[in-house]
């Protein structure tokens, strides 16, 4: 609705207030006006379950005989997120255009970007020396006819889930991320939106993957196993109990602590 009619849905509430109950259902909390904010109550619904949609799916793919892969339905929850109505819509959107509904059928019916593809741009923008190597690798992408807004959204995740990436630059790119969609939403040039993107995610992403090279584990030498070796051969005394080894002392511990000699029979 407008603000228009929603100023005009405004006053027929004001005349008919006593006598009348208006439930406003909608997607955007933000779409409606304060006067109307100010006279509801809001209640706010979670998420619909993958398990009751992908059954509520299942009823209306074998009411409407609609055949479906065995991975199609988890594919179509996966990228609906929750939203019972807009998973509906698109399979009867791939129903109506394709003549088996797949995860293929589905991704292309979403405008979604294909795992693979987002992955192949993250590679080439951390593996890129210059700016003009993520310039090539952002219009070889878009050339492919692939969405500029959609590609941030998975490629957000993508990063969230990146084990070899740290905290405070999960923060950082977070950060980026929700600048690009403030600009984004201006309509600003797509390619140059995430040219920019791309150029401030690079130094953060290759820094973190090079900190981390740097902090694996080195393969000790010949010298230090051999000062290994010896170090093992070392009593290492507990409460209560003693370990024997070369170089052992004649000595152990009692369970109170205190240091005391071990009889020869028992050594």
């Amino acid at each position: 609705m407008t603000h228009d009619a929603q100023a005009a849905l405004r006053r027929i509430m004001e005349e008919f207030v006593h006598v009348t109950r208006f439930i406003i259902i909608c997607n955007y909390v933000s779409k409606i006006i304060e006067p109307l904010h100010s006279r509801c109550s809001k209640f706010r619904f979670q998420l619909v379950g993958a398990e009751f949609q992908k059954t509520r799916l299942l009823h209306i793919c074998e009411k409407e005989k609609v055949a479906v892969s065995p991975g199609a339905l988890e594919q179509l929850i996966f990228l609906s997120k929750g939203d019972m109505r807009c998973a509906v819509t698109m399979l009867q959107t791939a129903v109506q255009v394709y003549d088996k509904v797949d995860e293929d059928s589905l991704v292309e019916v979403f405008c979604a970007v294909p795992d693979s593809k987002t992955r192949e741009l993250l590679a080439r923008c951390r593996s890129s020396q210059t700016t003009e190597q993520v310039l090539e690798a952002v219009r070889d992408f878009l050339l492919e006819g692939f969405s500029g807004l959609q590609v941030m959204e998975q490629l957000q995740e993508l990063l969230a889930e990146d084990v070899s990436l740290q905290d405070a630059v999960k923060a950082k790119c977070a950060v980026l991320f929700s600048q690009a969609r403030r600009v984004e939403s201006r309509s600003v040039f797509e390619e140059l939106q995430l040219f920019e993107l791309f150029s401030n995610l690079r130094p953060l992403i290759q820094d973190c993957a090079a900190s981390q090279v740097q902090s694996e584990p080195v393969a000790p030498g010949r010298k230090q196993r051999r000062e290994l070796h010896s170090g093992l051969g070392q009593c290492r005394t507990k409460v209560g109990t003693s370990v024997w080894g070369p170089g052992c002392h004649t000595t152990g511990v009692t369970s109170s602590g205190e240091s005391a000699r071990i009889p020869e029979a028992h050594r």
